[in-house]
């Protein structure tokens, strides 16, 4: 994750570490910079990184369109399907689907109308766990309105503004204000306030009709793709759900603070890049192997699945001898498993580049 935030009139990003130097420096190192750049890792310092940055960030649509064009001629990739991730998702148990058009209008008058097909799907797993989680946070309010009670005219809710504050507090904490009806008087006999409250039954019917229910938007024509075909593309969404995951996770960026926001700009372009590549590898050792999609040795001397952070991880031992005058590049006597991947990804370990 990016924390962007205002410091002294500046944007700021910093992405974990405090000593970006060190680690950016250590990460040259183990990455072969010397040897595949002639670039020596004590150069790479944040001032050189930002200066890089800086330069990228006027090219960023240019590059990215470029390396994205390549990327689909050389590996063949398939762009007739999109899939824009938005929340996450899940797919599994029964479902019923009806469809609708949505219009969408821009936000100036000249931009043009957009209309879309909109499926309403009801997923019978996901209406289950909705009323589960509806029960489970209504017995918690419950719980914590009835300790509230107990408590009125004590040492925190000695009058009515502080039992409505709380009140407020444990209505937003478990998303029930829709529901929940309160009462806040003042007893004046026992000089303390009185709280009564119910939740509303026809409030709560409301929400459990909308159980299980979500949208897809598509344009898609009818002729082309029926309504039960789009909820089978919808599917596919765990996909860039997975790209996600690398991204937070395997591609471990190096920490460093950004002074500007085109820094951050390019930065990020330069983040999806590395996924791209990571992407690219995982996807071409999986269509190298066809069917069988698990390779031993991979995880822990077991059979396991390919993906993109193990296929790394198992490259990353491998050992670069740099080029000379009168000899190329060549990874020597790669193990049986790294000469399987080289060979998967159409990499001759005697000539890598």
């Amino acid at each position: 994750m990016i924390d962007v935030r205002s410091r002294h009139g500046e944007i700021a990003n910093r992405l974990s570490s405090p000593s970006p130097l060190v680690h950016v420096e250590a990460r040259a190192r183990d990455w072969a910079v010397e040897e595949i750049f002639a670039g020596y890792p004590k150069v790479l310092n944040d001032d050189r990184i930002g200066r890089a940055l800086d330069a990228m960030a006027p090219h960023l649509d240019s590059i990215v369109c470029s390396i994205g064009a390549q990327a689909i001629t050389v590996f063949g990739v398939d762009v007739a399907r999109i899939h824009w991730d938005m929340t996450s998702i899940s797919l599994y148990g029964a479902y019923r689907m009806i469809e609708d058009t949505m219009v969408v209008h821009g936000k100036m008058r000249a931009d043009p109308v957009l209309s879309l097909r909109r499926v309403f799907v009801w997923s019978s797993a996901r209406a289950g766990a909705a009323s589960k989680a509806r029960a489970k946070k209504l017995d918690r309010t419950s719980d914590d309105l009835e300790r509230l009670g107990r408590g009125l005219g004590g040492r925190y809710y000695r009058t009515e503004k502080q039992v409505v504050e709380r009140i407020a507090v444990i209505a937003k904490q478990h998303r029930v204000t829709a529901c929940l009806t309160t009462r806040v008087g003042t007893d004046a006999a026992a000089s303390k306030p009185t709280l009564a409250w119910h939740f509303d039954q026809t409030a709560i019917d409301a929400e459990a009709a909308t159980d299980g229910w979500y949208a897809l938007l598509t344009n898609l024509p009818e002729d082309i793709e029926s309504t039960a075909g789009v909820f089978r593309h919808y599917k596919g969404q765990e996909a860039p759900e997975r790209r996600f995951h690398n991204f937070k996770g395997p591609l471990a960026v190096a920490p460093m603070f950004l002074k500007n926001n085109r820094r951050i700009e390019a930065l990020i372009t330069i983040i999806w890049l590395a996924l791209l590549v990571f992407s690219l590898a995982e996807r071409a050792v999986r269509l190298a192997m066809g069917p069988a999609v698990k390779l031993a040795g991979l995880w822990a001397g077991r059979l396991a699945k390919l993906t993109g952070r193990l296929i790394f991880a198992a490259l990353s031992h491998l050992r670069l001898v740099p080029a000379t005058d009168t000899t190329t590049a060549r990874i020597p006597r790669p193990p049986p498993l790294q000469a399987r991947l080289l060979d998967l990804l159409g990499v001759d370990s005697r000539q890598p580049r």
